[in-house]
């Protein structure tokens, strides 16, 4: 402290009388220079607006792979329980069982090599983030005594089962 009761500035620091000069060691610019310039301005408003539109996308992307996953899964179930089914000799209750479980838009298609069965169920991914198709295939035996003539089946009506 001074004579006039004010702080006093550092020898060569360009601050004026009474004024404390709150500078960084390393920095050299003055008060007005580390305001940052006319170009700046908005700077960290668009930082922002692009981090938050990156965590958006990255967000959707991963609802999307996620959506995917799951359609996949489901189209695994529905083949496994179209085949179990189909093995037995169930073929009325596949519309009814497995209508719950194919996601929205798959179709199935049911072939027979000799007393072996395959199934194959396809799927569009949800959202379309995906291209093509999910696919999924099950295989059974079929059980003693059941005819066989189930190869060429296609297909489930979701509003009329069966």
């Amino acid at each position: 402290m001074n004579a006039g009761g004010g702080a006093s500035a550092r020898s060569g620091s360009g601050a004026e009388f009474g004024e404390v000069d709150l500078r960084c060691a390393g920095d050299r610019r003055s008060a007005r220079g580390r305001a940052g310039t006319a170009a700046d301005a908005g700077t960290v408003t668009v930082e922002a607006a692009l981090g938050i539109c990156s965590v958006v996308l990255v967000f959707a992307l991963a609802a999307g792979g996620l959506a995917a996953v799951i359609t996949q899964l489901r189209c695994t179930d529905a083949a496994v329980e179209i085949a179990r089914l189909t093995a037995r000799g169930d073929t009325d209750a596949v519309g009814e069982r497995v209508g719950a479980i194919l996601p929205e838009g798959a179709d199935f298609e049911v072939t027979e090599h000799g007393e072996r069965i395959s199934v194959s169920v396809s799927a569009p991914p949800v959202g379309r983030l995906v291209p093509g198709r999910l696919r999924a295939e099950a295989h059974a035996v079929l059980e003693p005594g059941v005819d066989g003539s189930v190869a060429g089946r296609r297909g489930v009506d979701r509003e009329h089962p069966g």
